[in-house]
């Protein structure tokens, strides 16, 4: 939760934290947190506790202009409290009427009590006030009612919010972008470690706009800088769900053409897997297009100039391509952007990609010099 309102800051706003779960920007917003899994009932104590810590004098409600309860439980079907967003001229009519229903409960108890007491029955103990009716009589006495009308027009309900573990997921999937799942689970681990810092002294601390700032930046450059890991080979081919092959792809048929019919297996492996990248990493956004566009324009480019090389040297066509074939996928590839290392594989398969495309006409098979 602290993490998720650190978010909301502005420059120049900070927020006050403090370990029993309140939340503070100052001038704006005081949060109190709850996590109850039981319905907000009328006379749930987390909304009539919270009501009487507001309505403390120690409490100045005027240097804010809302307060929040903030809580995992959803409101009871029939709670007069599910209306209190919605009515805010209504809301001390509201809480009288609540307070008078559950005073008559009370009444009603007290009265069977007393009559099971006169008949000399056993089960003949008294009615005792609850704790939420006396903090209901303290809150709605007389002498409080200015006060008390300020701080209910500031009063907001966020029911049925996020658990922590929703909330955990929330803010990695709306907040952290262009990080690695596992890089993403650092970056927030460490981002709530900093937030929610257990070295105050007194149980109290603030963060300003400009700290969070500065913390996020931090941790881009620490999280952010090649984040991206190419899955393993064995990974792809183990997951299945691979683009079919057939026997007469060009790409094969290539090989063919230099006699090295023994590297055709691997060939389609990476050809498939290649694939199977670019469909999961480029074709859903979550690598930019230009990184791929211009990884393809430095394979092409070593891949041209190679194969130029290797032609002014033939003099056996089958010898020297099956040569120029293996030194090809042996060679490092170029980097590409945003990734700790690009495999050769993954090279070598955009290689037979670049294969089955006509337009490109490329091939393996070198053109023997004819120069004397």
């Amino acid at each position: 939760m602290a993490v998720e309102q650190c978010y909301e800051l502005r420059r120049g706003e900070r927020l006050l934290i403090e370990k029993c779960g309140d939340l503070t920007i100052p001038s704006k917003k005081q949060t109190e947190v709850k996590h109850v899994k039981e319905p907000l009932s009328d006379g749930h104590s987390s909304f009539w506790n919270t009501l009487r810590n507001w309505m403390d004098d120690a409490f100045k409600h005027d240097d804010y202009a809302a307060l929040v309860l903030y809580s995992t439980q959803p409101i009871g079907a029939r709670a007069k409290l599910a209306n209190w967003n919605a009515q805010p001229a209504n809301r001390l009519t509201l809480l009288e009427k609540i307070h008078a229903k559950q005073m008559a409960d009370f009444q009603k108890r007290q009265t069977a009590a007393s009559k099971r007491q006169a008949s000399g029955s056993k089960k003949s103990a008294p009615a005792e006030l609850s704790e939420v009716l006396e903090l209901q009589q303290w809150i709605l006495a007389d002498e409080r009612r200015p006060r008390l009308l300020k701080v209910i027009a500031k009063v907001w309900i966020e029911a049925q919010t996020d658990r922590m573990s929703d909330l955990y997921e929330k803010i990695l999937e709306t907040k952290i972008r262009g990080l690695t799942d596992s890089r993403k689970t650092n970056f927030i681990d460490a981002l709530i470690g900093f937030v929610c810092r257990a070295d105050s002294l007194d149980g109290n601390w603030e963060i300003t706009c400009e700290q969070f700032d500065a913390k996020l930046r931090d941790l881009q450059a620490t999280f952010g800088y090649a984040s991206r890991v190419f899955p393993s080979l064995k990974r792809i081919l183990d997951a299945g769900d691979l683009p079919a092959v057939q026997a007469d792809e060009p790409f094969i048929r290539k090989i063919q053409e230099i006699q090295h019919t023994e590297r055709i297996d691997v060939a389609i492996q990476q050809y498939q897997a290649t694939v199977q990248t670019i469909r999961e990493e480029f074709e859903h956004y979550r690598v930019e297009e230009d990184v791929l566009r211009d990884f393809e324009y430095g394979v092409i480019q070593r891949f041209e100039m190679g194969y130029a090389i290797a032609c002014s040297d033939c003099e056996d066509e089958i010898k020297h391509s099956r040569r120029f074939y293996d030194r090809t996928m042996m060679e490092p590839p170029p980097s590409l952007s945003l990734f700790d290392d690009t495999p050769d594989w993954f090279r070598n398969g955009l290689l037979h990609t670049k294969m089955n495309d006509s337009k490109l006409l490329y091939k393996w098979k070198l053109d023997k010099n004819t120069e004397t």
